[in-house]
């Protein structure tokens, strides 16, 4: 069971679950992955309850098993069924007086439960389905769980416009945590030291006699061949070298592999090429069926994975696979899962074979950001060798798609969890993108460039602009900006660095790295506000994450350019943080360029020039005075400890507030679904029927809108103090010297991160029932305040999402 100071996700499992065709489920899988919750959470009510880890419900069902097995009342969940090994024979005695095909019994193991009836053959044979719950996948975390990745990378088409911005430290940061509810979504944040103990302490409890009590093992042989499993992940086992190292025999060996992928610490992937009937782990690819188990036994055997490449791969290709194979069950495919390996000298191989009917998908792990021809050499020979071959992938650290042939591609690790990995329908309209040059940057006209080229640059200009509205006013938008450039040049004789996305070269290159690079100098962000600027989420996020940036560098600045006016937008409110940048940044009014006049649109760019050069002029007067360009970190540098704790405090305090106020908020949203519920449209009638429907409903739901308005407020006003103080503390982490404590403090914070974004995630229906009400307010004006207060409370919740990910972005960028 997951203890209770962590974050319930729904599992898509469940409802495969509930779903089951067959009059027994089975339910296995690894301690504390989360079974108990799953069928107490998830299935329908009127489940009776029983758990053999109970010490007297399993010494009376020990005894008396007939006796007990009938007496339960049905559809009955026994927990923990693995304790008693002949608890499946008693369950078919009573299921096969039974009609009808709902589950009457659901079983749960955290081992194995024993498919061996008195002629050594599963009793449950054609009675029941066995599925197993492993530890979350990043996508379950992230709850982009509509379609399995399974089926996207059988029929999906990768979006060659990803780009990932999962980098190196947090793939470390996912390996670590690995996805046990308790260590991946902790409700308050997890100390490395603690997580490292309870990795420990799991491990250990699943080698005690708890789970399985007559099964017999040696705990300190159990150790030993365990930690050879663990310490090299996706190796292809050697029951020799084990048995050499450990001074212990083959067949001693064979028998604790077996135990381990009963008691699912490790899974086994078999050989494509393998004779059929060999023994599943012969020669098999080992995988821990969580990488933090790897992660922990390295770091015991005194090795650090973030800087031995070997190692790191190695990790890599295990946490791929753990972000697949647990899709297959509720995917629509359900295929097998296989490696492939040649035969003779400099074989090739494959990382991960999925196969269904006669069709097969190829997955190669690659733990590098770039990737040449020879990463698919793999790929490439099965391709040619079998001719069941569907499509190939290689997932590799990068942040592009990148095509190989018609049927493979290289995918950024992210895609797969990440919901805009893979192709969906979106409107090029709302497209807005900035890319920043690895050089200098250039002009979006070159008319007067030779006028430029010698001129001593101020300070850099960042555009920030929806692609739509430039693309309305055809091309007025970077005109108006070239034009304030030229007219800053004729009165300074100096010039501005412009960085925009249609002119900037080399597009891999990271924005952020480029303020970085320009630290030196003034930074200055356009943002062209419109009302499509604020309404799209590609702005939205950008100038979210600018604000962070804002916030980190004292000579980073915010100028937004109002083209339009944003009050009174539908659905935006002066609670939404891209309104209150907009409006509380030091904003200069542009007007319509439409109906601008010549002479008005030259006092316009005169009084940008003057706000400009003042800008700047205090920029460079604050950069001498302090000497240095201040960041967060620079003001605490007099005293760090006690501003340290005090921040670390804080943010202990703040972040269960947070996660509270967020609660609230799920619950007011809740009710409003059930006044929803209870108060559907009519079946028929005509526009008067409706009308007095939508009176009564708006009528209805004040109640809910003015509790929801309140936890908004409520959760709005928590969350800023929250953010300040993270984001000081984001500052104080990067003024630790590199080594144990700062990476403790990245680890620490990053978990405080990863809690945060999953709380604040919207699930997909939720995402759904939000177009519904958005529906209504434009089918009906009596409806209408109601749609527009639930989409301003729901802008707040996603800009929290947004915040939170520059803020994950920022500590990332921290070198260890």
């Amino acid at each position: 069971m997951i203890p209770s100071n962590v974050r319930y996700v729904t599992r898509p499992l469940a409802q495969v679950l509930r779903q089951c065709p067959s009059k027994v489920a089975v339910l296995e899988g690894a301690r504390a992955v989360g079974k108990t919750m799953l069928v107490q959470t998830e299935l329908p009510d009127g489940y009776h309850y029983e758990t053999l880890a109970d010490k007297r419900t399993f010494e009376y069902a020990s005894s008396h098993l007939d006796e007990w097995v009938d007496s339960l009342p049905t559809p009955c969940i026994i927990d923990e069924a693995q304790r008693i090994p002949d608890l499946p024979l008693s369950v078919k005695g009573v299921i096969d007086k039974q009609t009808g095909s709902t589950p009457f019994f659901i079983l749960t193991g955290s081992a194995s439960i024993t498919r061996d009836g008195l002629d050594g053959q599963d009793p449950l044979t054609r009675r029941s389905l066995r599925y197993t719950l492993y530890p979350l996948t990043r996508r379950e975390i992230n709850k982009n769980t509509d379609t399995s990745i399974i089926d996207l990378l059988w029929n999906g088409t990768p979006n060659a416009n990803y780009h990932s911005e999962t980098n190196r430290d947090t793939l470390a940061r996912y390996m670590t945590v690995g996805g046990f509810p308790s260590y991946a979504m902790p409700s308050i944040p997890i100390a490395e030291s603690d997580l490292r103990f309870s990795v420990k302490t799991d491990i250990d409890n699943v080698l005690g006699d708890t789970i399985l009590p007559g099964e017999r093992l040696d705990k300190a042989i159990a150790d030993s061949i365990l930690k050879e499993l663990l310490a090299v992940p996706g190796g292809i086992l050697n029951v020799k070298r084990i048995s050499d190292t450990i001074h212990s025999n083959p067949s001693t060996i064979e028998r604790y592999i077996s135990i381990f992928m009963r008691r699912f610490l490790i899974s086994a992937l078999p050989n494509l090429r393998s004779a059929p009937g060999k023994q599943l782990f012969t020669r098999a690819k080992i995988h821990p069926v969580d990488t933090s188990f790897s992660v922990e036994t390295i770091r015991q055997s005194g090795r650090d994975f973030h800087n031995d490449r070997v190692l790191f791969g190695e990790l890599f290709e295990s946490f791929a696979v753990n972000q697949i194979i647990p899709e297959i069950q509720w995917s629509d495919i359900h295929p097998d899962a296989f490696y492939w390996r040649e035969t003779g000298n400099k074989p090739k191989e494959v990382d991960l074979v999925l196969l269904h009917d006669n069709q097969l998908v190829a997955l190669e792990m690659k733990s590098n950001n770039t990737v040449d021809r020879k990463d698919f050499s793999g790929i490439a020979a099965l391709r040619d060798s079998d001719k069941r071959f569907h499509r190939g992938y290689v997932l590799y650290t990068g942040d592009k798609v990148q095509q190989f042939t018609n049927n493979i591609w290289a995918l950024p690790i992210s895609s797969l969890w990440d919901s805009d990995g893979f192709q969906t329908a979106t409107s090029d309209a709302e497209h807005y993108s900035l890319s920043i040059p690895s050089v200098l940057p250039i002009r979006p006209s070159d008319t007067n460039v030779a006028a430029h080229a010698n001129a001593p640059t101020d300070a850099n200009l960042f555009l920030s602009y929806c692609h739509a509205d430039n693309d309305h006013l055809k091309g007025a938008i970077l005109q108006f900006v070239n034009d304030i450039i030229d007219e800053y040049n004729y009165e300074t004789s100096n010039t501005l660095g412009l960085f925009v996305d249609k002119t900037s070269i080399n597009w891999g290159e990271d924005w952020r790295q480029a303020l970085d690079r320009g630290i030196g100098n003034a930074n200055i962000i356009l943002p062209i506000i419109t009302p499509r600027y604020v309404r799209s989420e590609a702005c939205r996020k950008e100038l979210l994450d600018f604000n962070t940036r804002v916030t980190e560098h004292g000579p980073n600045r915010i100028l937004p350019l109002m083209l339009q006016s944003i009050d009174g937008m539908t659905g935006i409110s002066d609670r939404d943080p891209v309104w209150d940048i907009a409006h509380n940044r030091q904003y200069l009014p542009v007007g319509d360029l439409r109906l601008m006049s010549a002479e008005d649109r030259q006092k316009r760019i005169l009084e940008i020039v003057k706000e400009l050069r003042a800008v700047i002029e205090d920029i460079t007067a604050q950069s001498q005075s302090d000497g240095t360009s201040e960041s967060v970190v620079s003001k605490f540098k007099g005293d760090n400890t006690p501003d340290l704790l005090s921040a670390w405090n804080e943010i202990e305090k703040l972040t269960p507030q947070v996660n509270v106020g967020a609660q609230e908020f799920a619950v007011s949203f809740q009710n409003i679904s059930k006044t929803l519920s209870t108060h559907p449209a009519p079946a028929n009638g005509n526009a008067s029927v409706y009308s007095s429907w939508a009176i009564q409903l708006s009528e209805q739901l004040q109640p809910d809108i003015d509790s929801l308005n309140k936890a908004s407020d409520n959760l709005s006003e928590l969350w800023n103090n929250a953010y300040a103080v993270m984001s000081q503390y984001v500052g104080f982490i990067q003024g630790l010297p590199q080594g144990a404590l700062r990476n403790s403090q990245i680890d620490s914070m990053g978990a405080t991160f990863d809690g945060l974004r999953t709380s604040l995630s919207m699930p997909p229906e939720v995402t759904q029932m939000l177009s519904l009400i958005r529906m209504l307010g434009n089918f009906a004006r009596p409806l209408r305040p109601f749609a527009d207060a639930v989409n301003q409370s729901f802008n707040v919740i996603e800009n929290m999402g947004t915040m939170t990910a520059a803020l994950q972005n920022q500590l990332d960028r921290i070198p260890r």
